[in-house]
């Protein structure tokens, strides 16, 4: 993979590879996606069915080939809140409430077009979504467990419609201009994403010499205000309660949290065994 693309004479740093084979290039003020044709053309379809569907995701200002690859260049959205709370974090010790609020405000903005985004409820496929036949396979012990709690969360958090879902919706991925890494699109009970975004970090260590640990936390009463202000919002537009149901949705999260992660055993370790202790 090279570490620099020259696009319509405008020079891209390499920032990573992703799992889909694809990879992310920048320039000052701008991100380039290239990789298989397939991948990139269903990328572009997911962003654009975004777009019209008035989610807040980054605008797209050229696309086109390369070799066998295909491309799109898209403007940068700037800082995402994970970098955003792991320095201030790193400063103060403490997430600030103006940045929380931030925060909590794009998510709302992205909350309120997934509620015009409802999809044909497709079980089978959420469960391929959050990674519950991986994770199954890779703990065969507790495969049934893993499976009878699915069951139980998905009778809960199916009262919700099925909407159009980032699917790995969290800190890394928002900033305040909106979403980004749209590679994980599928369709999920709405609250699935508004969940994700709150516990993602939770599933990482405090410390202790693992290949991922937690560079930042929430506050309790930042929590407390999130889980609660979502209830509301959702109960205003005519949907269940968020906040009972929010046990089910993380138990969502926690199975595609702790599976895949065999290239970092110390983490997968970990993640098995909160996994196994605080849901099965």
């Amino acid at each position: 993979m090279k570490e620099r693309l020259i696009i319509d004479g405008e020079e891209f740093t390499l920032v990573r590879a992703q799992r889909s084979l694809c990879a992310v290039y920048s320039s000052r003020d701008k991100y380039l996606r290239i990789g298989p044709a397939s991948r990139i053309q269903k990328d572009l379809e997911v962003h654009r069915t975004m777009e019209q569907l008035q989610f807040p995701v980054a605008t797209i200002s050229a696309e086109g080939t390369i070799d066998d690859d295909r491309y799109f260049v898209e403007e940068s959205l700037g800082e995402t809140f994970r970098v955003r709370f792991e320095n201030e974090f790193k400063s103060t010790g403490k997430i600030a409430d103006r940045t929380f609020d931030e925060f909590v405000t794009i998510t709302e903005r992205y909350v309120d077009a997934q509620t015009k985004a409802v999809m044909s409820a497709d079980r089978g496929a959420f469960a391929r979504g959050v990674h519950l036949p991986t994770i199954q396979e890779e703990l065969p012990e507790y495969a049934e467990r893993i499976q009878v709690r699915f069951d139980q969360a998905l009778r809960t958090i199916e009262q919700f419609p099925f909407v159009f879902s980032h699917g790995d919706f969290n800190p890394s991925n928002i900033s305040a201009r909106g979403v980004l890494d749209l590679e994980d699109a599928i369709s999920a009970p709405l609250g699935f994403d508004v969940t994700c975004a709150l516990v993602t970090i939770d599933w990482f260590p405090e410390s202790g010499g693992y290949e991922y640990e937690a560079p930042w936390r929430f506050s309790d009463a930042q929590r407390t205000r999130y889980i609660f202000g979502f209830d509301a919002r959702l109960k205003a537009s005519g949907h269940a309660g968020f906040a009972a149901a929010f046990d089910d949705f993380s138990y969502c999260r926690a199975l595609w949290m702790a599976a895949r992660m065999h290239k970092f055993p110390k983490t997968q370790k970990w993640r098995y065994e909160k996994l196994i202790r605080e849901y099965l």
